[in-house]
């Protein structure tokens, strides 16, 4: 194989063509795969299934036959092609279905379940999330032909709702585009007619065009089956009768010349018998019309709105009750329901008093809340209910006759102070209004109780609409009359995404609409939902959604709990769509491959989301098992693939590679793209510039060009590195993670070991919380002014910034305004280099001497947190990708180290360093927290330092910490420079230490042996 796929990619200059070039057995596949398609297919595999979709509907029918064209339709025409082969064996034609068309068409492999309905027609709506759930779980190696259709169907909808709440990397919209197209293939006529040009999906344009028709009818479908949705649009239309009349006469009837209407709107509203006008229709012929009954226009419209009310208070009313304990249950089914008077009375201080009959009933009376219904049991075992519709989510409680828990369902809190409020329930008496009869089943309870709330609303809605108000007021009057009326705030305002957070509360019900024969399925469709699968499918996209942002909500640390991304706000259906269609644009396919297939970040990722939402899409509990397991496999430690990011010329996508040894092109290395899971090269040869932008080499060079991979990982400490992942806890993430410095979100591969402590100190733009023990001011500035002058002066010299005015605490001028310069840099490098303190200047060998005396002074010290950043230039070796890691006992050693209380520099540093990106020297910051931090001397604003926003504390040079946790993330696409960041997590160590590597250099040094520093 390795030789046909040599030949196959020869004089395209892709890496793999030459001797050498040695390219995995899986990218092998790939080319000889593509290659029988073209023989065999005459074509791709998709401009085949095009083709076969477009055969279907030459006939009479037309669109229709497309339509209707099943899986077992696509079937047999497959195999009619394929009889056309003569030459084709058995064993070739089954090895072309099974691995080269079922790899894009996995639906056609799933068994026939003719309960499945529309999922089993190619194109519907229903069939492109079957689709998109069956190529996740082929690619996840999950068995989807044994996995019902139900939870493959489900599984797309899951992914929809991860794309759209930001769980997922955006790219993943991939698994949407090959069958949206074949839905608009299907469905959508182009200029009046349908598409019979199998090559037109390739064209970027067509293909944004099928993306975004498919989201959209999805969406109207979703709000189609939605009950919430319906009665909220309901609400946004609604009318008053004045209003009604404007739209009647300015829809229906013309103008004269002056632009006024011959129908008066208060005459025609108020008496609108015989009122006719002139048909407002150029096109027609001149004529009358007779105006409708404004009346009767009112009534229908306020019936439509109860009708659509109705839906929705049948789903929350069986949630309420589906909750009820199972003996409650049974006693209501058995028993007679009746409705319950019940409010709190003071009459009694009045009864006996002269006239005590003519005070006003409001005067001593406090009734429950409008929206609180009471019911009750009859007979010997009575039982006193609740029914709540302030909030949100209905509720049902048992009350009995015990008053406090009648306090809650007030909306006076009177009668909880004033104890001459006495609970009065009248129940069960003979024309007490009875709910449902024993014996019957818990639908009738629930229909009589909606019905009291139907008839309350229309009543309300007639009332208010007679009133001289506005549409806002009538519907601000009615959110504290209408159940739910916490979400009707959002529907004034006409806000879409308003009513997702109501969806999320109310119908957390979702799970039960899975239970045949369920109370919630029986009251769904006794609401008119249609059938239980659709509500469910509708709601649960929505509320899995919900969910998901609702988990998301936490911020920048919470991915490092659960494994999933942080919400950066949800992504716009457009610029996901904008993506799909950028994805189809790249002129090398292993770009996208990369992108897509993330491996075990994928498969942790999906697996944290879909047990989040798996009780709102029920399907998806078979899949969970098996991606816990492939979870689980991935959770063992692998070795790391070492590469680089760089961006593609004309793009601001950032793909990861490897240089190549062998031939370079105009002396430069030549580069290809690598895959991260596997250390696998392919793909198009790149030329790397000063700007880290990728050019392609020009084909006819690189059809010449002979290279081998570089020794990479196997090279200096590959022994030490392999020894340090493979004894540590391992985690491997990737994660989208907004940076305030630039426009986009970035695309990063998070690896931790030991714990997971550190990724959460990888970003300090979204703020790193530092803790430490208040400092004793009084008492510090009493040591600083005793200590000798030389110790003073060495503290504020190693602050000291240039040009600074600020005067310290006791009001002497800062240095740089008596000609002292900066010289901690200087001494450092002094340190580091070993150099004989005779080399250095008198001023630098001074303030050195005096910042040891200060380390042993009794200045006040303080306990807590504290973070340190750094950079490693372009030529610097970094231990933290080769021998350093956790457990490791590490050193400043041999220089003095600041530290910051607070992460403010932190932050400075890392935007200040994205601004250089222009000049490519630095290759990855690394950030140090240090826990449990006792023995850095502070350095206070404006005592030791001038320097408000540093907080900074310095170490002496023999201090010591152990190594707990390690974490870095290397950008795999989007912007962000440098690259790569690393994260270390170190604690104080303060026992006796012989030996200790350098925290920064990693080099090893030894505290015991003879001249030892």
């Amino acid at each position: 194989m390795s030789e046909l796929s040599r030949v196959l990619l020869n004089n395209t200059g892709a890496f793999g063509a030459q001797q050498g070039e040695n390219l995995s057995t899986e990218y092998q596949l790939g080319q000889v795969n593509a290659w029988i398609a073209a023989n065999v297919l005459n074509g791709t595999v998709d401009t085949f299934i095009a083709q076969m979709i477009i055969n279907a509907g030459t006939g009479h029918y037309g669109a229709q036959a497309r339509r209707n064209m099943d899986i077992h339709d696509f079937n047999r025409a497959i195999d009619k092609h394929f009889a056309s082969f003569k030459t084709l064996t058995a064993a070739s034609v089954n090895y072309i279905f099974d691995d080269i068309i079922l790899a894009v068409m996995p639906t056609l492999g799933l068994p026939e379940e003719k309960a499945a309905g529309k999922m089993n027609h190619i194109g519907a709506i229903d069939w492109v999330y079957l689709h998109a759930g069956a190529q996740i779980a082929r690619e996840m190696h999950l068995g989807e032909e044994r996995l019902p259709k139900q939870s493959l169907f489900a599984l797309g909808l899951a992914l929809e709702a991860m794309l759209l709440s930001d769980t997922v990397s955006p790219a993943l919209i991939h698994y949407f585009i090959r069958p949206a197209c074949i839905y608009f293939l299907v469905n959508t006529p182009v200029d009046g007619k349908l598409i019979n040009d199998k090559y037109a999906m390739d064209d970027p344009d067509v293909k944004r065009r099928a993306v975004e028709q498919f989201f959209d009818d999805s969406r109207l479908l979703k709000e189609g089956n939605n009950p919430f949705h319906q009665f909220s649009q309901a609400m946004r239309g609604y009318r008053t009768r004045t209003q009604l009349a404007e739209d009647i006469i300015r829809t229906r009837c013309a103008t004269d010349a002056a632009g006024h209407y011959a129908v008066d709107v208060e005459s025609y509203k108020n008496n609108h018998d015989g009122y006719s006008c002139k048909i407002n229709n150029p096109a027609a012929k001149p004529g009358i019309e007779l105006l409708p009954d404004v009346n009767d226009e009112f009534r229908k419209q306020n019936q439509h709105i109860v009708d659509s009310f109705r839906s929705v208070d049948y789903l929350a009313l069986a949630e309420a009750f589906a909750s009820l304990s199972p003996a409650d249950t049974q006693l209501l089914e058995n028993s007679t329901v009746k409705k319950v008077n019940a409010f709190f009375s003071a009459y009694d201080q009045y009864r006996g008093v002269p006239g005590a009959h003519t005070i006003p009933l409001a005067t001593y009376t406090i009734p429950l809340s409008a929206t609180v219904v009471v019911f009750s049991t009859t007979g010997a075992d009575e039982g006193i209910f609740a029914l709540d519709r302030r909030d949100t989510r209905y509720g049902i409680k048992r009350i009995d006759r015990d008053p406090h828990h009648y306090y809650a369902l007030l909306d006076d809190i009177t009668p909880r102070k004033d104890k001459d409020y006495v609970l009065k329930i009248i129940a069960g008496a003979s024309q007490a209004e009875i709910l449902k009869q024993a014996g019957q089943q818990l639908d009738c309870l629930i229909i009589n109780l909606s019905r009291l709330a139907q008839e309350n609303l229309r009543q309300q809605l007639d009332n208010l609409g007679y009133e001289a108000t506005t549409r806002e007021k009538v519907l601000e009057g009615l959110t504290s009359l209408v159940p739910l009326h916490d979400c009707i705030s959002g529907i004034i305002a006409g806000s879409r995404e308003a009513v997702i957070p109501c969806i999320f509360d109310v119908f957390s019900l979702i799970p039960l609409l899975g239970k045949g024969g369920s109370l919630v399925s029986r009251m769904a469709l006794k609401g008119g939902m249609g059938t239980a699968g659709a509500v469910r499918a509708s709601l649960g996209s929505y509320a899995a959604r919900a969910s998901l942002t609702k988990a998301l909500s936490a911020g920048a640390r919470h991915f490092v709990r659960h494994g999933m991304v942080p919400a950066a706000g949800e992504l716009n259906q457009k610029a996901l769509i904008s993506l799909a269609v950028d994805l189809a644009r790249f002129a090398d396919p292993a770009m996208v491959e990369v992108m897509i297939h993330t491996g075990a970040a994928v498969n942790r990722r999906l697996f944290a989301a879909l047990k989040n939402i798996a009780g709102f899409l029920p399907g998806i509990a078979p899949i969970l098992p098996k991606i816990a397991s492939i979870e689980q496999a991935a959770a063992v430690a692998v070795k790391p693939v070492a590469y680089k990011t760089a961006r593609l010329k004309g793009t601001d996508r950032y793909i990861p590679i490897i240089p190549l040894d062998g031939d370079t092109y105009r002396s430069k290395t030549v580069y290809v793209r690598v895959d991260p899971r596997t250390g696998s090269p392919s793909g198009i040869k790149y030329r790397l510039t000063r700007k880290n932008e990728l050019v392609r080499v020009p084909k006819q060079a690189a059809v010449k060009l002979r290279n081998i991979l570089q020794e990479g990982l196997s090279g200096k400490g590959s022994g030490k590195a392999a020894r340090v992942w493979n004894s540590q806890p391992s985690y491997d993430d990737l994660v989208l993670m907004p940076l305030p410095q630039y426009p986009n979100p970035q695309y990063l591969q998070i690896e931790s070991y030991g714990s997971r402590e550190a990724e959460a100190i990888l970003f300090p733009e979204h703020r790193i919380p530092l803790q430490q023990t208040p400092l004793d001011r009084e008492g510090y500035i009493k040591a600083f002014d005793a200590l000798p002058n030389n110790q003073k002066l060495a503290m504020r010299v190693w602050s000291l910034i240039e040009g600074d005015k600020t005067r310290y605490h006791d009001r002497t001028k800062n240095l740089a305004q008596i000609g002292l310069t900066p010289i901690n840099a200087e001494i450092n490098l002094h340190l580091y280099r070993n150099h004989p303190i005779s080399y250095w200047d008198h001023s630098e060998k001074m303030v050195f001497m005096g910042l040891l005396g200060a380390m042993d002074s009794p200045l006040p010290r303080q306990t807590g947190d504290y973070l340190r950043v750094a950079e490693y230039r372009a030529h610097q070796h970094m231990p933290w990708t080769d021998s350093l890691g956790p457990g490791d006992i590490v050193t400043n050693f041999p220089a003095l180290m600041s530290v910051s209380s607070k992460d403010t520099y932190a932050r400075l540093f890392s935007e200040q360093t994205a601004e250089e990106a222009e000049q490519n020297q630095v290759q990855a910051l690394i950030y140090y927290k240090i826990k449990d931090g006792a023995h850095c001397l502070p350095l206070p604003y404006p005592i030791a330092s001038t320097i408000i926003t540093e907080h900074e504390y310095l170490y002496a040079p023999r201090s010591f910490f152990r190594v707990e946790s390690v974490s870095s993330a290397i950008l795999t696409g989007g912007e962000m420079y440098p690259s790569k960041r690393v994260a270390v997590i170190l604690r104080e160590f303060n026992q006796p230490v012989t030996v200790a590597k350098n925290l920064f250099t990693g080099e090893t040094i030894n505290f015991d042996l003879p001249g030892a520093p």
